[in-house]
């Protein structure tokens, strides 16, 4: 690439860019401008160290695993859920979650229902999907008309029928999934903010 073609990407006079040529300028207020435009690490740009090019870099290989996605509270997911919408909030919690998937959310855990695979306030990641043809061992979040409430249940089949099993059932109970509950999402992965782990797609 001519220093001409360079400099108009990012904006500049060519004279600038002919500048740090000359002086062998390493690192300059255009750094990360002139990295991003030649698909080279800001890092080894402007210091020399670390792998030349982003994509070789294995902490920038972890990073573009893991999605932003945002932690909604029960009311947000009902609204949208019964507008037959995707949640669009802003200013919102946020958590990682290693994920190829599309339309991912976060729950927070408000009861003990299916502890310890999902501890009380900890982050469920979970994939908008009303659609999903639910499958024995499928953890689901849910949506309970009956009780106006979300509900994070395992589906299990016992002869023939469908169960949404919890764990506790000293204080909750397993329920039939009937009309009166509708899948709001499938589950892939959990945040347990006691110990800091990142979630990590697990079906």
């Amino acid at each position: 690439m001519r220093q001409a073609q360079l400099a108009k990407l990012i904006n500049v006079k060519p004279q600038v860019i002919n500048f740090l040529c000359e002086t062998n300028t390493k690192n300059s207020r255009f750094t990360f401008e002139i990295a991003s435009v030649l698909e080279l690490n800001p890092t080894w740009l402007a210091t020399g160290q670390g792998a030349m090019f982003l994509n070789d870099d294995p902490r920038y290989k972890l990073f573009k695993e893991y999605e932003i996605v945002q932690v909604l509270d029960d009311s947000t997911i009902k609204s949208a859920f019964q507008s037959e919408r995707l949640p669009d909030q802003k200013n919102v919690m946020v958590a990682p979650v290693k994920t190829q998937r599309e339309n991912v959310f976060g729950l927070i855990i408000k009861d003990v229902a299916m502890s310890p695979i999902f501890p009380i306030n900890s982050i469920l990641f979970f994939q908008w999907y009303p659609s999903y043809k639910a499958q024995a061992d499928d953890y689901l979040v849910l949506y309970s008309e009956e009780y106006d409430a979300v509900l994070a249940r395992k589906l299990v089949i016992e002869n023939d029928k469908k169960i949404l099993s919890v764990i506790n059932e000293e204080f909750y109970k397993s329920i039939e999934f009937s009309k009166k509950i509708k899948i709001i999402g499938i589950v892939i992965a959990n945040y347990n903010t006691f110990n800091g782990e990142h979630g990590n797609e697990n079906t």
